[in-house]
């Protein structure tokens, strides 16, 4: 008995076979064995549970749950796989359709179909893959590059700082150093104090370089505690006070992990999993990535908010005030704003749409409440 009159245009099995499937239906198509080229024109028999083919001296018969059948494409002839290499062609969409619903497969299916039909569909596909998309680079990568840096073990962090300063000096964005040895010997004095009370544990260095064109006056932290110091920043300060109210800053960094979190976030996903579990061999060609995020990349508002507070108590316990380091931030905004007004309109709007970190003026404003804070909850030691 043969099932109701179908078109082959038909997407999916009417609403009148929902709930109760023809007992028997057949499907006109093509046949291949799998054992040679020939093409057999075959009527295949839908009865019960079972698909039954006849091609010349052959016959198959194959239970439906068995039988694999290809999703549909558009109008494209649909395939069935019968299994041992032989395969069912047909153009009989609204018969394959009856056999996924025989099969149990295709109410999956025939969603997706819908939804591939109808240029409404798309559109809030792709609008929630934008949505979701957002989202993750907003928040869910952040928050999975920040659990991922506290997770990474220090000897790849070790590694992470070791080729980082070893690609910066071969690029030469950074030089050696033109202070006196007497200088940077003290600075490191001083650091070496610095950190033997903020730095919590880490193994830091201080690397002292000329930063040159590339980078200038700046000071920034690597992720296992290598904090670099450019003469230029030391030139431009008018106080050791301003010098380590920096270092405290980039400790701050260091202890929060941010260069790390900054790492991953720019190198996205694939640079997690060797990283967390340690798989060193990978590190040397991320560090080679490393230089242009360490010298270009800013912190996030949060990052940037944490490391001042670490450096602001510091200040406060040593100094009474924040305004060292306060001063040198307009010193080095008043240099950056020349560098600045060179580019062109085009440059300094991308650079400001694209910005996440807070300006200066934003962070003095934070270190000056720090100040007022710190007095407020310390009236004696003012």
């Amino acid at each position: 008995m043969s099932g109701p009159e179908r078109s082959v245009t038909e997407p999916s099995v009417p609403a009148q076979f929902e709930s109760e499937l023809p007992p028997e239906f057949r499907l006109r198509g093509t046949l291949f064995d799998g054992l040679s080229a020939q093409a057999y024109p075959v009527q295949a028999r839908v009865l019960g549970g079972e698909l039954m083919l006849d091609a010349g001296q052959r016959r198959w018969v194959v239970s439906v749950g068995t039988l694999r059948i290809e999703p549909r494409l558009g109008r494209a002839r649909r395939r069935v796989w019968l299994g041992g290499g032989a395969v069912f062609e047909t153009d009989d969409h609204f018969g394959v359709a009856v056999l996924e619903r025989r099969a149990g497969r295709s109410g999956g299916l025939r969603f997706v179909l819908e939804l591939e039909r109808r240029w409404s569909g798309a559109l809030l596909a792709l609008l929630v893959l934008s949505a979701f998309g957002y989202g993750f680079v907003r928040a869910g990568l952040p928050l999975i590059a920040r659990g991922a840096a506290f997770m990474t073990p220090k000897s790849v962090a070790r590694t992470f700082d070791a080729q980082t300063v070893k690609l910066l000096e071969q690029s030469e964005y950074l030089a050696p150093s033109r202070l006196s040895a007497a200088r940077r010997m003290a600075l490191k004095r001083g650091f070496q104090t610095l950190v033997a009370e903020r730095g919590q544990g880490y193994r830091y260095t201080l690397l002292i370089r000329r930063g040159g064109d590339n980078i200038g006056a700046n000071a920034f932290a690597l992720p296992a505690g290598t904090v670099v110091l450019t003469d230029e920043l030391v030139e431009l300060a008018a106080s050791d006070k301003e010098i380590y109210g920096v270092l405290a800053h980039e400790i701050g960094h260091v202890i929060h992990r941010d260069a790390l979190t900054q790492i991953y976030q720019a190198l996205g996903l694939s640079t997690l999993t060797f990283a967390v579990l340690g798989d060193l061999s990978g590190t040397a060609t991320v560090a080679a990535a490393v230089p242009g995020l360490v010298i270009r990349s800013s912190y996030s508002r949060t990052m940037e908010s944490n490391a001042d507070a670490t450096s602001g108590e510091y200040m406060m316990v040593h100094y009474g005030s924040t305004a060292p380091l306060r001063r040198l931030l307009a010193r080095v905004t008043r240099d950056e704003e020349a560098k600045v007004a060179s580019q062109s309109l085009l440059s300094r709007q991308v650079d400001y749409l694209l910005a996440n970190h807070p300006g200066t003026p934003e962070r003095i404003r934070h270190l000056y409440a720090i100040e007022k804070a710190w007095r407020a909850a310390n009236p004696l030691r003012r």
